[in-house]
């Protein structure tokens, strides 16, 4: 059995000292990045007058580039926040929203405008209002991705 001292010709005792020191200094250096900030609730108003529930996770840096993401049918802001976290990380500013009738957004007493295209005009609002929401938080207004899931796909392509 080994006990320490040395061993053909080298000591182990540097070698745990500096192995020691590493491990200290990986776990308290300021070179370790720290977590993203954790997602602020935020309420998006429409053009037509429509309450929407969204998450704005904050980059940290001045006129970043943004992603919007607007949550699938079944689905809700929440879903998309490791997404949002990993983005975020990468220094972007992150919106992302339930649009209407999904999640937090939920529907209205109102009735929804009749005919395919009088209900894609109403949902685009949605995004407009993300994009308006994200660029007057500071976003660069020309480095302004949009990302969708399912059917909120073909409305994220209108936008952009």
């Amino acid at each position: 059995m080994y006990a320490g001292g040395s061993r053909g010709g080298a000591s182990i005792r540097p070698f745990l000292f500096a192995l020691a020191a590493i491990a200290t200094l990986s776990a308290c250096g300021p070179h370790r990045p720290s977590p993203p900030a954790p997602g602020e609730e935020v309420t998006l108003l429409t053009d037509d007058n429509r309450r929407l529930a969204a998450r704005f996770y904050a980059a940290g840096a001045e006129s970043p580039p943004a992603l919007i993401a607007a949550a699938g049918p079944g689905e809700s802001r929440s879903d998309w926040e490791p997404l949002a976290l990993s983005v975020q990380r990468a220094g972007y500013a992150v919106l992302v929203f339930d649009p209407r009738g999904q999640g937090g957004s939920r529907r209205t007493a109102e009735p929804a405008p009749e005919g395919d295209e009088a209900s894609w005009r109403a949902a685009l609002y949605d995004y407009a209002a993300a994009y308006a929401a994200m660029t007057a938080r500071g976003a660069d207004p020309a480095e302004v991705a949009v990302a969708a899931a399912d059917g909120q796909t073909p409305l994220a392509m209108a936008f952009a």
